[in-house]
């Protein structure tokens, strides 16, 4: 018996071949989440579409202030205030200035930004004791992103950071690939929906924990209800699966007692074909599969509760991943241990939340610290994997450490088998 049963790694291996035909559809940006898009972004719109302040402080000529000092602290007029959404306003005169907030357009005639806190502010006068550098605290038009860049990438699960950047790019529909429909089905005379006190019952809930499992591949599930021990019942529960699902997982039902009838009524279907039928696993057995119509696939799945939790997760999860990622993928939200491939210097005092983008060199996850311009480069939120888990003592951040992250997409796993 047990040499018609397929090892464990050839039954993946089997499974991991197996195809799923999904078509694309046309899905708006605020229903995207958690699916695969099917074309790259790139940015409509320059980020930012103007030059703007780094921080709040005063807008100025920083020619005026060349020869600034302590000795000769230069009087710059305010005129007025600046803030975000404000339309780009003219410094005429280069003996005033603006004050301004963090994010505000930079006005015409004005090239740097002090600090609130490297100035006084004396009778409607700022007082300048040192010379200010064109460009100082300014964030120039395009430094985030300009156009054209490709900022999510065809095959990528759509994030709640992309839709917000989808939504700033005037982007309402993207294209994306239809979800996997699983149906599940139960089966077994011994099989109750609910608890009644009835011996001899058993209360069906393997359903349910299946459901459960693959909920989290991003597959919309639907759950058949339970089918009697009788050949025409099955058959004609999983004609009508077969019909709405791509995949369809039959519980039970699926070894060689004599009541065990899901294989041989699987058979009796026009045009089914058996992949296989028994793994050398235990628990887990006597798990198999089919394919209908060359397209339409069938689990079957032992009854037994940890079999058929198993099964799930080792063979089922991993398929409905793959088909709709193209891999395994580590979830949002895990931490992870990478290398970093630059390094960073950063305040010390204070937590500082690096953003970093993902790759593997062999085997091994490394990062690539992005967006260190500022928080207002969401650009670089779009593009980053992870975040580095702070540390408010340190002042640097080293190429080649080994530094923990937490995800903040999902990550494929790596696979060393392929």
């Amino acid at each position: 018996m047990d040499q018609e049963l397929l090892a464990y790694f050839n039954a993946v291996d089997i499974i991991s071949q197996i195809k799923l035909n999904l078509q694309h559809e046309m899905v708006s940006v605020e229903e995207s989440l958690g699916r695969v898009i099917q074309e790259d972004i790139s940015t409509q719109i320059e980020s930012p579409q103007w030059n703007t302040s780094a921080m709040d402080g005063f807008a100025v000529n920083s020619l005026y202030t060349k020869f600034a000092s302590n000795s000769n602290p230069i009087k710059i007029k305010l005129i007025g205030l600046i803030t975000a959404g404000d339309k780009i306003k003219i410094l005429q005169n280069t003996e005033e200035c603006f004050q301004i907030n963090t994010g505000a357009p930079i006005p015409k005639g004005a090239d740097a930004v002090v600090k609130v806190e490297d100035v006084s502010l004396i009778n409607g006068e700022i007082l300048c004791t040192a010379p200010v550098y064109s460009d100082l605290n300014i964030i120039r038009k395009g430094d985030y992103g300009n156009i054209g860049e490709i900022v999510i990438k065809s095959g990528q699960i759509i994030c709640a950071q992309d839709i917000a950047f989808l939504k700033s790019q005037g982007i309402f529909k993207i294209k994306v690939s239809e979800k996997i429909v699983v149906s599940i089905i139960a089966s077994g005379n011994e099989l109750i929906p609910i608890f009644v006190p009835d011996h001899g019952k058993i209360v069906e809930t393997n359903s349910l924990m299946i459901k459960q499992i693959i909920t989290n591949s991003r597959c919309e599930v639907q759950s058949r209800g339970i089918v009697e021990d009788k050949v025409d019942q099955i058959i004609n529960e999983v004609k009508e699966s077969i019909l709405d699902s791509h995949v369809t997982i039959i519980i039970g039902g699926t070894s060689k007692g004599t009541k065990d009838l899901v294989p041989d009524s699987l058979d009796k279907i026009d045009n089914s074909e058996k992949i296989f039928h028994g793994v050398k696993i235990k628990p887990g057995k006597p798990f198999g599969v089919w394919k209908i119509n060359n397209q339409k696939l069938i689990f079957l799945s032992p009854g037994p509760p940890y079999a058929s939790f198993l099964t799930t997760k080792v063979f089922i999860e991993p398929f409905l991943q793959i088909c709709t990622v193209g891999n395994r993928f580590l979830e949002i939200g895990g931490h992870i241990d990478i290398v970093l491939e630059n390094s960073v210097k950063v305040n010390s005092g204070r937590s500082e939340f690096l953003r970093v983008k993902l790759n593997y060199n062999k085997q091994q996850l490394v990062g690539k610290i992005i967006g260190i311009k500022g928080s207002g480069d969401f650009i670089a939120t779009c593009k980053a994997d992870a975040i580095l888990i702070p540390n408010s003592i340190r002042t640097e951040y080293l190429e080649g450490e080994t530094i923990t992250a937490f995800l903040i997409r999902p990550v494929p796993i790596y696979n060393d088998r392929d």
